[in-house]
């Protein structure tokens, strides 16, 4: 990465950081881009230099947030099964919206992730949030593939039993 990259880099970083700090501390409608430029320490027209408005940075808060779930089905890819994994990958998501709830609800239910409110940003906008979308899925997928047999069989078995047990 050149130096101009790394900082532009850093620069939408500093202004991502800046965004969730206010959007929790004061709420994401009485946030100003103001106060974002500020905080992230660039000019107003630095910031739509990075992102078309604050409805983009949030999105892009949400986006991260569903790349970090993609990944949980994977670190625990084979250890206990499908079911076991699954298990692991919800609840990990539910502390995490729990431990943070107010923020999440913004960004549930603002942020478009899942069902767009309006016209994305942009068409690459749009690519990135089905992207990490099927990021999740693919993850659990995985988790499926990775599963072993002998769970289909376990299930089988146990059907037959209950069967067995219940005929006259």
């Amino acid at each position: 990465m050149s130096l101009r990259e790394q900082k532009k880099h850093q620069v939408r970083e500093q202004i991502l950081g800046a965004c969730s700090d206010l959007f929790r501390a004061r709420g994401f409608d009485e946030t100003s881009i103001d106060e974002i430029a500020r905080r992230a320490g660039i000019s107003r027209q630095s910031f739509f230099n990075y992102f078309a408005g604050k409805e983009v940075v949030l999105a892009e808060i949400g986006l991260r947030w569903l790349r970090e779930q993609a990944e949980i089905p994977r670190q625990g890819a084979g250890l206990g099964g499908v079911l076991a994994g699954i298990r692991r990958a919800v609840r990990a998501q539910a502390r995490a919206i729990e431990a943070d709830r107010d923020f999440m609800t913004l960004v549930f239910t603002r942020a478009g992730l899942f069902l767009p409110q309006s016209a994305p940003a942009s068409a690459l906008d749009e690519k990135r949030r089905l992207d990490h979308t099927r990021a999740i899925f693919e993850a659990v997928a995985e988790l499926i593939r990775r599963a072993r047999p002998t769970v289909r069989f376990a299930d089988r078995s146990i059907r037959s039993k209950r069967r067995r047990s219940t005929s006259p």
